[in-house]
């Protein structure tokens, strides 16, 4: 077994998950439509950001600092909106705040961690097959 963190390391995924599809493709070239379809299959988990951006911010490539920049604001954003919600028991606030934290924890993890990325992958998986990210510019 690697090293925690090391990209190297292999993380178990669930037994039903068969496929793991990480969608690349350039701003323009319809990402946002395959995800909103595939969102609706029941089937295949999307992840809870479109755009995960984790081999961006590990590899180095584009602006790392840009992703983890948005990750702080969405996650202040998502504090405030629903805080109060998911303390009174509100199921999808909890669930956002729950995405929100994972993906804040996966930009802004010491290290390479694909544990972290299986984890945000999985924030919604009930069981299906397939699991599905995209981020124009991979």
């Amino acid at each position: 077994m690697a090293a925690d963190g090391d990209i190297n390391e292999t993380v178990p995924w669930p037994q039903a998950v068969k496929k793991v599809v990480i969608c690349i493709g350039t701003q323009k070239a319809a990402t946002s439509f395959l995800y909103t379809a595939l969102s609706k299959h029941p089937n295949i988990c999307v992840s809870p950001t479109k755009e995960v951006h984790y081999w961006d911010v590990i590899g180095g490539s584009g602006q790392p600092f840009l992703f983890r920049r948005r990750a702080r604001r969405q996650l202040r954003a998502s504090l405030r909106s629903n805080l109060v919600s998911a303390m009174g028991g509100a199921h999808d606030a909890r669930r956002q705040l729950r995405a929100d934290w994972r993906l804040f924890r996966l930009r802004h993890s010491s290290g390479r961690s694909p544990a972290l990325y299986r984890d945000y992958l999985l924030t919604d998986h009930s069981g299906q097959s397939t699991v599905f990210e995209a981020s124009p510019g991979y």
